[in-house]
């Protein structure tokens, strides 16, 4: 094939072209970044966009640590909060692919160290990990407080029971089973029980095996608290920019709330749920699977996501809420976009949300 000076500048002026409408779409995102950590107070900010089905690029701005002055980079973890609750939904599907666990089984059948305590309105009633995923079994406690270095941590079964040191509710029906969609962090703590019940004692282990080393999500851990091992963390900060005690709260439950990430190792958990909804062979979970787990229960509640419609196109997402940390990823069901945001800050939560609208501004998110 014969290529001319005319082609040989035609491809160069492309590829030319291509790398500048990149590093104009990366710049007015930077610039957004900036001044909504300026306008917040928010100290550091981690961003991993994805486009077409990879990583577009992932940066992190501010400090890890005022104290120390210590600058956020890619490899800095930061505490997902509740978007632990999509990769422990990821964790259960890969096993329920295995065949085994149950997705419609009671939860009372595959309960062996803790007994659900049934009331007048869940009695008789079966409920399923596919009602505890989906915030549809009616259950209390919406969330965890988390505790300080200094406090005593409570086992599983103190945190269910609400018995000292526990310092949430008892985890119990509140609604009738399968009628609504009611948010409950406490679901997703027994869901992290049968595990421990049917599968594996340790969870941090079951989940590192499960998902985040096939992922590739080397810079990522479950442990509550962190071990020595892990020095690049970021420092939780409260809405007045006052460092948390102890630099972090900890969070014993982890099903739910206890994921320690970076933006980079979540895209690429973003990306394999893309690569299955595609159907490739080599994804971690088949289409099958996926699609079950991204199908709305109720209203717009899947299985450890939530589920928005524009247009024809359909996005799946969470965010993420612990003291001191705040947190949010959007991504598509088909074309590849995506992007995650991560800070350590209470006041990172309108940040998320803005950084997110620009980045599908910018990068002309279909039906956005």
């Amino acid at each position: 094939m014969k290529i001319t000076f005319r082609l040989v500048f035609i491809i160069i002026s492309a590829c030319l072209f291509t790398g500048c409408k990149q590093k104009d779409q990366q710049t007015a995102v930077e610039d957004e970044i900036m001044h909504c950590m300026k306008h917040y107070g928010v100290p550091s900010v981690s961003v991993a966009v994805i486009h077409k089905g990879k990583i577009a690029w992932a940066k992190a701005y501010g400090m890890a640590d005022e104290a120390s002055q210590r600058m956020a980079d890619t490899n800095t973890i930061y505490q997902v909060a509740s978007m632990s609750k999509s990769v422990n939904a990821f964790c259960i599907m890969r096993l329920l692919q295995d065949g085994r666990l149950s997705l419609d089984a009671d939860i009372r059948q595959q309960l062996h160290s803790w007994t659900f305590p049934d009331n007048a309105l869940s009695k008789n009633i079966p409920i399923t990990i596919r009602n505890l995923l989906s915030h549809t079994a009616g259950l209390s406690v919406h969330g965890f407080r988390g505790y300080l270095r200094s406090e005593m941590i409570p086992t599983i079964n103190e945190i269910l029971d609400s018995t000292p040191p526990s310092n949430s509710g008892k985890v119990q029906a509140i609604l009738k089973p399968g009628t609504k969609v009611e948010y409950s962090g406490g679901g997703t703590l027994i869901t992290k029980k049968i595990l421990q019940d049917n599968i594996a004692a340790n969870y941090d282990s079951l989940l590192t095996v499960m998902v985040l080393h096939p992922l590739e999500m080397n810079n990522s851990t479950f442990l509550q608290p962190l071990n020595a091992a892990w020095t690049n963390f970021a420092t939780a900060y409260d809405e007045h920019r006052n460092e948390i005690p102890g630099k972090n709260f900890i969070y014993p439950e982890q099903a739910p709330d206890g994921l320690w990430t970076t933006a980079t190792d979540y895209a690429q958990f973003i990306i394999a749920i893309q690569h299955s909804l595609a159907g490739e062979p080599s994804a971690v979970l088949n289409k099958q699977t996926v699609t079950t787990m991204l199908t709305p229960v109720l209203e717009n509640s899947a299985l450890g996501f939530f589920i928005t419609s524009e247009g024809a196109q359909k996005y799946f997402g969470h965010g993420g809420s612990n003291n001191g940390f705040k947190s949010e990823f959007k991504a598509s069901f088909s074309g590849g976009d995506g992007v995650v945001v991560l800070t350590n800050s209470d006041n990172g939560g309108k940040l998320c949300r803005e950084i997110i609208e620009k980045v599908a501004t910018v990068y002309q998110w279909k039906n956005h």
